[in-house]
């Protein structure tokens, strides 16, 4: 770990210079944090808390953690979403944090899952249990360029529990990086209350 921290130091989300890893970004980007989170209760009926709106340095920063290899961004976005869990969320006590899973093939495509890594992190902070609890039977079109109804469409009966899970009556939050309409994260959550959540909310870094 040491050694992997010297590689590849902890950078600030904004600016990307160097920081410790106890910061979410430099002393000269604090002003990008100083955004209320947004807490919204999706069409699906969930309710889903976002730190940022999707765009300016807040879209860039999720765009080179997720595309361009910034892996150690995990570190500072668990902070960030440690911190909103917390006072959003002050009122349910989660049993499980999971997050969206993504298919093997863009798996074997990229060097690491980014949401994945985020919620564990976040769990670890938090003292909750990180808990793989879906899978994607099978891949789904890119959602970005596709209509509200296709979205929705698309990733019906994709996404399926893990065989053997016993979360009956259990809290569950799960994650993502970005939300649009919610459709992935309301397919998961279909899913989890299928098989006898008791409730499900949603956390991601941008909306």
């Amino acid at each position: 770990m040491i050694i992997s921290r010297f590689l590849f130091p902890c950078r600030c989300l904004f600016c990307d210079k160097v920081i410790p890893s106890d910061k979410p970004c430099c002393n000269n980007c604090l002003k990008y944090l100083n955004i209320t989170p947004h807490k919204k209760v999706l069409p699906s009926g969930y309710t889903c808390v976002s730190a940022f709106i999707h765009e300016g340095v807040h879209r860039k920063a999720v765009l080179r953690y997720k595309y361009r290899q910034h892996k150690q961004y995990y570190i500072q976005f668990a902070i960030i979403m440690s911190n909103i869990i917390s006072k959003c969320y002050d009122d349910i006590s989660f049993d499980y944090y999971t997050s969206v899973p993504p298919h093997k093939q863009k798996t074997n495509e990229r060097p690491y899952d980014q949401v994945k890594l985020l919620a564990k992190e976040t769990a670890r902070l938090n003292k909750t249990v990180y808990k793989p609890l879906l899978y994607q039977a099978e891949k789904s079109k890119s959602q970005h360029s596709l209509s509200r109804e296709e979205r929705i469409a698309n990733v019906k009966d994709v996404y399926q529990c893990i065989d053997n899970i016993d979360i009956t009556d259990k809290n569950i939050l799960i994650f993502d990086d970005v939300v649009t309409t919610g459709s992935t994260l309301s397919a998961c959550a279909d899913k989890l209350i299928e098989h006898g959540a008791g409730n499900v909310c949603f956390v991601t870094i941008n909306w």
